[in-house]
């Protein structure tokens, strides 16, 4: 008799814990004028940069991995510095970010713009505020 009750009790509780099981979310960052704002590089101009193939081949070699797109997005500000959006390939889906380098090519900011469309992954981690200006 007890252990049956023991089964309901453990069939209502699984049960009830796949009622609270958070469902997907989709969660957009930041656009690319967002992030030009937040790191400081409003007013910046677009630059057309296009890597040539010995450029390309000279990046892969000296780290390893392969470039993807050769066609690059680029904003140069007044102050010199240079805004940069870029993609790496992340678990499900490839997730975009912005950097913003001082003329020196230090890096003052970085800010991540993907859409995370899977459940829990990218929630809550700790990858944004980045933008605070660095020196």
């Amino acid at each position: 008799m007890k252990r049956r009750s023991i089964f309901k009790t453990l069939s209502w509780g699984t049960l009830g814990s796949l009622l609270l099981v958070p469902k997907g979310f989709s969660r957009t960052y930041l656009t690319t004028s967002q992030a030009m704002s937040a790191l400081g590089a409003g007013g910046a101009r677009k630059v057309n940069v296009t890597l040539t193939a010995a450029q390309a081949k000279s990046i892969q070699s000296a780290i390893g991995v392969r470039v993807r797109h050769k066609t690059m997005q680029v904003w140069k500000t007044g102050g010199g510095s240079w805004f940069i959006v870029d993609n790496v390939i992340g678990k499900h889906e490839n997730n975009d970010y912005a950097v913003l380098l001082s003329r020196s090519g230090a890096e003052r900011g970085i800010e991540v713009l993907f859409s995370e469309k899977h459940a829990r992954d990218g929630h809550d981690c700790g990858c944004h505020g980045f933008s605070v200006s660095r020196t």
